[in-house]
């Protein structure tokens, strides 16, 4: 063999050697790829799992909430907003029920005297009232917020309806 062959034998010998180390750098990062988007999509389950527990236990909640009994307190009102009424409860009530209470007035709030249904408009500063709602008290804001307050009646008798179109009228 002369000179020239063996440069062009080790020439072709370094580039298989090449093609083989490159083949094989691929086949590493075609592997070590496929192990990470294996372990992707287990955390993505995990974590999918995870919200689904998060979302059931959120749910659960709700449920609970909802069905949780509503307590009721008296109070004397003394101010009132478009969705809000700021209370301080009467003591009449036990300890626990004769702070500040900001009410929020939700569409489901039904306000009432002696049965019948008032609209918030007709409550005054000055007036007691009973307030039936169902939140979880947190005293350590000022004023404690309701924010569930399902029933509050006007508990004053110095209220009487029109008979002639049944509207209602405060009178002094």
């Amino acid at each position: 063999m002369n000179k020239l062959n063996k440069i062009f034998l080790g020439i072709i010998v370094i580039l298989i050697m090449i093609l083989f180390i490159l083949g094989y750098n691929y086949y590493l990062i075609k592997e070590n790829s496929r192990i990470e988007i294996e372990k992707l999509s287990q955390n993505l389950n995990e974590a999918n799992l995870n919200l689904s527990k998060i979302e059931e236990d959120l749910n659960n909640r709700e449920i609970d909430n909802e069905y949780q009994f509503p307590e009721m307190f008296y109070a004397k009102i003394k101010e009132i907003t478009d969705k809000h009424i700021l209370v301080e409860g009467l003591s009449v009530n036990d300890i626990n029920y004769r702070g500040t209470y900001r009410l929020s007035i939700k569409d489901d709030t039904y306000i009432e005297w002696r049965g019948t249904e008032l609209e918030l408009e007709d409550l005054d500063i000055g007036d007691n009232i009973a307030i039936t709602f169902t939140d979880e008290i947190i005293h350590a804001i000022f004023p404690t917020p309701l924010y569930e307050v399902k029933v509050i009646k006007l508990l004053d008798d110095s209220i009487e309806m029109n008979k002639e179109n049944g509207s209602v009228m405060i009178t002094e």
